[in-house]
């Protein structure tokens, strides 16, 4: 059984094009999420989980479906995750639900899709949508292998290669990306330990407060 959440169709489009390969039941997280039913599954075939890739884990809101969702039959898990260019750490996130309902994790496949993450990044032309979604065909028939022969996914390095710098994003008003130099010896230079100390065996010195209310006369500007 394949069950996804979708929030744009790119985990549709991938949990579709997946029960087509493997001439499996697809079921969507949506329709019980928004009619606020608890999922209640039976499955002889490994359970196949789709959903995107929110913050590098899979969203909290399938996550917590999942967790309270009677699953059972076949107790082989693998998870399917879109994104637009890597998961992070997310198999560690679905490796310990397994933990929590006793299934056994077979191993997470990334499939990159269009970027809609509207927030950081610019929404892909029409053409290049396209060929992204083009490219993602051997990913998903990887996946669909692996589950067909019963293999685990290959295992994959953690990580966030190929996120994309954020476009069309200038500096923070104020920002710097580095702090001003402090000049020794001159009205900015910035105070050290033991200054006072020092300054206090001077011949003729005297302790106390220097202008503006700075110690020894040093001022930060």
């Amino acid at each position: 059984m394949i069950l996804y959440f979708s929030g744009t169709g790119n985990s549709r489009y991938v949990a579709k094009r997946l029960g087509e390969a493997l001439q499996d039941e697809v079921v969507s997280m949506n329709d019980y999420l928004r009619s606020g039913r608890q999922g209640a599954f039976q499955s002889e075939t490994p359970y196949v989980f789709v959903t995107p890739t929110y913050a590098w884990r899979m969203p909290r809101v399938a996550r917590a479906f999942l967790a309270r969702a009677e699953l059972s039959g076949s107790r082989d898990a693998y998870f399917v995750l879109t994104c637009g260019g890597a998961v992070g750490n997310a198999a560690a996130d679905v490796a310990q639900l397994c933990v929590e309902k006793g299934l056994h994790f077979c191993g997470l496949q990334p499939v990159v899709m269009p970027d809609n993450y509207l927030v950081m990044f610019p929404v892909p032309a029409p053409d290049e949508a396209a060929r992204i979604v083009r490219a993602a065909a051997p990913a998903i028939r990887q996946a669909a292998d692996c589950i067909r022969a019963r293999e685990p996914f290959p295992a994959r390095r953690a990580g966030l290669g190929g996120l994309r710098r954020p476009q069309g994003r200038g500096r923070r008003p104020g920002h710097h990306r580095r702090r001003p130099d402090f000049r020794p010896g001159g009205a900015d230079r910035r105070p050290r330990r033991g200054d006072r100390r020092r300054r206090g065996r001077g011949p003729g010195h005297q302790a106390g407060p220097g202008p503006a209310g700075g110690r020894g006369g040093h001022q930060l500007h």
